[in-house]
């Protein structure tokens, strides 16, 4: 399991910020965060790529 809220913090971006790289909305990162929804499919893929590289971000972000 991914701690969302982790990962956009180690990344130094809010949850609008994180929301948009990854193509989802606001609410739906804090459900994540907050551990109501989990993370799955195309979106648990890429946050899981994303802890192995941070680095991802800035070409999300682009």
């Amino acid at each position: 399991m991914i701690d969302v809220k982790a990962l956009r913090e180690s990344l130094g971006i809010n949850r609008a910020e994180f929301a948009d790289a990854v193509g989802t909305s606001v609410a739906l990162v804090q459900s994540w965060e907050l551990g109501r929804r989990q993370p799955n499919g195309t979106a648990l893929k890429l946050l899981s790529l994303l802890q192995r590289n941070p680095n991802l971000i800035k070409d999300l972000r682009a």
